[in-house]
């Protein structure tokens, strides 16, 4: 005899009985094994299925806060550009070491002009010490620049000179869509 079937020989030597008993018990602990296998896969499912939900959840809130900060960015940018403007036609008129203060005004209001929607945002300008010509050609250089206008206008002769002026002005400027068809 072969030194293999020398091995086996003693299985075929157990009794019926006991090979039963031996066969249910491993095919207990296949079953006990797989069973193991499957909870444990199914935690993980279940565990990988809650980070799934709070990866959702916290992409949604992600595009939220894009959303947000790209219009934040945007209203930033309109505003910015009103002051950009503003001080576009300092330059150009050559004022600048005249100007005393360049500020926005936070609040915006919303209006319909001429059939289109949208905000009305202000800033607020102080001159000083400019004289009569100075303040002509900045006006006609603000009225040239398109898109702004004047709202607010105060004027006071300059204490140490009575031929200068000191300037407040409030502009503004409209920036909508049109609203309805016709």
């Amino acid at each position: 005899m072969s030194p293999l079937s020398l091995r086996h020989q003693w299985l075929l030597n157990l009794s019926r009985f006991y090979r039963t008993i031996l066969l249910a018990a491993l095919v207990s602990i296949v079953m006990l094994s797989g069973f193991i296998m499957k909870t444990r896969t199914e935690k993980e499912l279940s565990y990988q299925q809650n980070r799934l939900s709070e990866f959702k959840a916290l992409l949604s809130e992600y595009r939220e806060l894009k959303t947000l900060v790209s219009s934040s960015i945007e209203r930033s940018s309109k505003n910015r550009g009103l002051i950009n403007s503003i001080s576009s036609v300092i330059d150009i008129t050559g004022l600048k070491g005249k100007m005393k203060s360049l500020k926005e005004n936070p609040q915006k209001r919303e209006m319909i002009i001429d059939n289109r929607a949208g905000m009305i945002e202000e800033a607020e300008l102080e001159m000083e010490k400019i004289n009569m010509n100075e303040f002509a050609n900045l006006l006609y250089q603000i009225q040239r620049a398109g898109g702004l206008s004047i709202t607010g206008l105060r004027i006071k002769r300059s204490f140490e000179n009575p031929e200068l002026f000191n300037l407040s002005l409030r502009i503004s400027s409209f920036s909508g869509e049109t609203v309805g068809g016709s």
